[in-house]
């Protein structure tokens, strides 16, 4: 019996799995000083996957709207307070200083007002023109800073 061998260099898997690694250099390559650049590694190999065999948009193209989903759901648990010691006052995580605010901050900003703990998901539906404008701040961040320096 002779296995059969097969080339992949056409399937998706493989023109994606090329992608990552590419990425991967590409950061490893690039200044390490803005977690930014992590989040958008990991929003771009999510948004490829997800668009593999999808219509509507050029095969391996991503759009920056969807990276800012990805980023704002990698974020999202950071704008919660935490507190390092039992007893202690809740805190942020503080972001990396740039000019302006966070990608943190925007999300502090607008769930400020809402009860509990809301989710990314949460406040997609609740809330549908703050999670846009939302978006918006996102998407500017990561165009103005990562995107730009990669």
């Amino acid at each position: 019996m002779t296995a059969k061998t097969t080339n992949r260099s056409d399937s998706g898997g493989d023109e994606l799995t090329r992608f990552g690694m590419a990425m991967i250099q590409l950061i490893d390559e690039a200044s390490t000083n803005s977690s930014y650049k992590y989040a958008l590694l990991v929003a771009l190999m999510d948004a490829a996957s997800e668009n593999v065999g999808r219509g509507g948009l050029e095969r391996g193209s991503v759009t920056s709207r969807q990276l800012a989903v990805h980023v704002l759901e990698l974020y999202w648990p950071q704008a919660r307070p935490w507190s390092q010691r039992t007893g202690s006052p809740p805190e942020r995580l503080k972001a990396i200083a740039t000019s302006g605010r966070s990608i943190v901050d925007h999300i502090v900003l607008a769930i400020a007002d809402l009860p509990g703990r809301v989710t990314a998901a949460a406040m997609r539906e609740w809330r549908p023109q703050r999670w846009a404008k939302l978006l918006d701040e996102t998407e500017k961040i990561l165009i103005r800073y990562p995107i730009a320096h990669l």
